[in-house]
């Protein structure tokens, strides 16, 4: 007889089979039998880390499990792993055909399964992995079936739905005039698109401008990525082209559109030639870039120049970067108080034509801190060297870094004249103290390490020993407080060369206050000599105000030095006596010396040839005065020089008038 086990549970099953007959010793006849139940179990996982379960049946799509796969562009893909565990004990086997993991429903075609062939079975406690790939063929919401056949009695048809969302790409076209304009840098500008700007002087202030769109037929938005322009320019030009009105960003989808303008306005005559960029986030367009032109002819128009100056220095059209040196940067001020600062700029005009301006006014950041001073607009500023001043007055609100904008709408066909002021408000006293120096009527920065002879930090060329210049400096209190000044010194380099010979007053009045103070050089060396000057007062932020001077020391003869015997007739060094009060140039050669002073010229040595300029051609053991009859009757000598046998002098005029030997031309009359 046969037996047939069909376990109904895992693991080990027991049974008895009886047998009954008519043998009477061992009726019934039992013996025991047993069996181990064995079966595979399927789990599908996916997700971020792989260990999220997907239920068997499961019709709701879910990020944690990877079943959802969020929005994927149109001509993209994304790929999600997931795996078929067998956690049973027995081998689970995979009979799906022709695929063992099978998709179909609404839209198979836009999920991928791969490998396209897995193995035909999982063992116990074993794994396999297979991946399957979005690729929208549509937009909006995509889904199919994931079906996977198999031996668990249980689930033996595995499904799941998977979901993703299918959106368009945005799609870049320009144009101009209505015309399209290819993403080629190679195609020549045309008139019909307007990539062509035609014939523009380029003197003068005529311009072309010429306006193009963007337009976005994809269906998400476009962005333009461009940084920090959205439109950059490059070529051989691109200085004569602008951007005056730049497009905005992101364009919407479906046909949307942004505008932007380009300024044509040639800086030379004859063809001048650039290139456009818009960068954007098209796939397959990512830098859309063609080509401009247009020609600069040369009438004999007139050309307005604009440029702004503070304090005598030139600030750049778009500065960005307050300084001190050109007053964009104003002195501290005390916030929310009763005092104020003010900074006066000048517009120039260096052109040939007028400028107009159509206004000044102050945007961004901290606007409402600054105030431009009223003009009467439009004022028109004459070309060749005009000029308009105005002034801003700085009165923070807060205690901090306070910054702006200066914008001046003017008649050149370019965008705003604009620069950035700043200035810092302050918590001080109300009395607050505020130190600037200026030599010249020019300021004086507080750390300035370079000497100047426009703000008289550089004093010059001074005689050793023999000469000195002074300076006067002026201490301003622009601040509501009386300012205390407490000593100044030079210090540093070689100090001893400078002297204040004349001390300011110990305390200034405020806010218009003023005093001075002297500074002397007197040089005792040669060369470039240099110190600080250090003024100690009561500013709190500025209290050792510091800044450079500087000179350099010459040698001054004034019949104090000493000879060496030759034509002199000694065999040792002497003092030279005679040399004349005010002597300043030395010009020895030879046997012969000439030297150039005030209120004469003297000579001595050799004269056999009448070198000396005595009228003589007898030696001279001691200095001569050179005649001032003949060639030089009326005449200012300012430089001489001595040869072996013959000296030439330059007078203020620019006559050369020489005398001694000249057997070999070398007086130069012929």
């Amino acid at each position: 007889f046969t037996v047939t086990f069909t376990p109904f549970a895992l693991g080990t099953s027991h049974a008895t089979v009886t047998l009954a007959s008519n043998d009477s010793s061992v009726s019934p006849y039992e013996f025991a039998i047993a069996g181990f139940g064995v079966a595979p179990e399927i789990d599908i996982v996916g997700g971020p880390l792989g260990t999220a379960s997907i239920p068997d049946s499961s019709t709701t799509p879910l990020t944690g499990d990877g079943t959802d796969f969020g929005t994927v562009t149109l001509g993209s893909s994304l790929a999600h792993a997931f795996t078929i565990t067998n956690t049973g004990t027995y081998t689970l086997f995979l009979n799906g055909t022709p695929d063992k993991v099978a998709v179909s429903g609404a839209h198979p075609g836009d999920f991928t399964v791969t490998p396209t062939t897995l193995p035909n079975f999982v063992n116990a406690n074993a794994a396999t992995p297979f991946t399957i790939t979005f690729a929208p063929l549509g937009t909006g919401v995509r889904t199919a079936l994931i079906t996977i056949a198999n031996t668990d009695c249980d689930e033996n048809v595995y499904t799941f739905l998977v979901r993703g969302n299918g959106t368009g790409a945005p799609e870049i076209e320009v144009s101009g005039l209505g015309n399209p304009i290819a993403d080629n840098v190679n195609l020549s500008p045309t008139v019909p698109n307007d990539t062509d700007f035609g014939t523009v002087p380029w003197t003068g202030s005529a311009f072309a401008q010429h306006t193009f769109t963007i337009t976005n037929t994809g269906a998400s938005p476009l962005h333009l990525t461009g940084i920090p322009d959205l439109v950059t320019k490059g070529g051989a030009h691109p200085g004569d082209f602008m951007v005056t009105v730049p497009p905005v960003s992101p364009v919407a989808p479906n046909g949307g559109t942004t505008t932007f303008t380009v300024t044509f306005d040639p800086s030379a005559p004859g063809l001048r030639t650039a290139t456009l960029t818009i960068a954007n986030d098209d796939t397959d367009e990512p830098l859309y870039t063609f080509a401009i032109w247009g020609n600069g002819s040369d009438p004999a128009l007139p050309k307005a120049r604009i440029e702004v100056f503070g304090n005598a220095t030139l600030i750049p059209d778009d500065d960005t970067s307050p300084t001190s040196s050109d007053h964009t940067a104003f002195p501290n001020t005390l916030a929310a108080g009763s005092v104020t600062n003010t900074r006066t700029y000048t517009i120039t005009n260096n052109g040939g034509a007028a400028l107009t301006i159509n206004g000044i006014t102050v945007s961004g950041g901290h606007a409402s801190n600054f105030t431009v001073s009223p003009l009467t607009y439009p004022l028109t500023i004459l070309g060749g060297g005009g000029a308009q001043p105005f002034v801003v007055t700085f009165d923070p609100s807060a205690a901090n870094l306070r910054s702006t904008t200066v914008l001046i709408d003017h008649s050149i066909a370019t965008d705003d004249y604009d620069f950035k002021i700043a200035g810092q408000g302050t918590l001080g006293s109300l009395l607050a103290p505020e130190i600037e120096v200026t030599g010249n009527a020019l300021t004086i920065l507080n750390g300035d390490i370079f000497a100047r002879p426009e703000d008289h930090t550089a004093f010059g060329q001074v005689l050793v020993n023999g000469g000195t210049v002074e300076r006067t400096f002026t201490i301003h209190n622009t601040g509501p407080g009386t300012l205390a000044v407490t000593g100044v010194s030079p210090l540093g380099g070689n100090a001893g060369d400078f002297t204040v010979t004349q001390l300011p007053a110990a305390s200034v009045a405020p806010l218009t206050g003023t005093t001075t103070f002297k500074v002397t050089f007197n040089p005792s060396g040669t060369g470039y000599r240099f110190t600080n000057i250090v003024i100690a007062n009561s500013d709190s932020n500025e209290p050792l105000y510091k800044f450079a001077i500087s000179g350099t020391g010459k040698w001054n003869f004034t019949g104090g030095g000493f000879g060496w015997g030759g034509s002199l007739g000694h065999t040792a060094w002497i003092p030279l006596t005679d040399l004349g009060t005010g002597t300043t140039t030395l010009h020895p050669f030879g046997g012969t010396a000439v030297s150039l002073g005030g209120p004469r010229s003297v000579s001595w040595g050799g004269n056999t040839f009448g070198q000396l300029g005595n009228s003589t051609t007898a030696a001279a053991r001691m200095s001569v005065a050179v005649s001032t009859a003949g060639l030089l009757a009326g005449k200012t000598v300012v430089d001489l020089a001595a040869g072996q046998n013959h000296s030439v002098a330059l007078c203020s005029d620019g006559t050369l008038v020489a005398w001694g030997q000249g057997t070999s031309g070398q007086l130069g009359h012929g």
